[in-house]
């Protein structure tokens, strides 16, 4: 089949831009209404927000007059309640690792450290006892669009402690 990935987004022109760089299809809307009436032409099959502020009403718009299946990451409103999965990762779990699934709905909830998404390059690392051939001078860090654990002021430390880094840029 033919499969088809597109960011719809409300940010500003700096992560459109940044977003069009990595030739990602992107449409910007001025809110969820315009966002909504794309869908609704469109009627794609799996619509996924990663964002922590997803709207109620445009999640049950979505799941009742769509129909699409509905995937929500790192959210903090009650839209996860029309989700078909929920992925909460950092937060609400107390690092503790919960799978649950609703006998009923059939929705799949995802919560704690076991579901952070990681590039397959960190799970194949090995630990080494030197570091000597390390070359890094400058560093991005981002935990997700909030830093509900303050994984950043941990990593942080860490990293203060290594000779040679010059630059370390947060965004939270």
């Amino acid at each position: 089949g033919n499969v088809g990935v597109e960011f719809l987004t409300k940010s500003d022109d700096k992560v459109v831009e940044l977003l069009e760089s990595t030739h990602c299809k992107v449409k910007k809307f001025s809110n969820d209404e315009l966002i909504f009436s794309d869908l609704e032409i469109r009627r794609p099959d799996i619509v996924i927000f990663d964002k922590l502020d997803v709207s109620s009403s445009l999640a049950y718009e979505i799941k009742s007059k769509i129909g699409s299946k509905l995937v929500i990451f790192t959210n903090l409103t009650e839209a996860n309640k029309f989700a078909d999965i929920t992925v909460m990762a950092g937060m609400g779990s107390d690092f503790k690792n919960i799978y649950s699934k609703d006998p009923q709905t059939g929705q799949v909830q995802f919560w704690g450290p076991k579901y952070w998404l990681l590039r397959k390059e960190f799970y194949s690392y090995k630990r080494k006892e030197t570091r000597d051939n390390m070359n890094v001078e400058k560093i991005v860090m981002i935990f997700g669009g909030a830093d509900q654990a303050n994984l950043s002021t941990f990593v942080l430390q860490k990293l203060l402690l290594i000779d040679g880094i010059k630059e370390i840029s947060i965004i939270l």
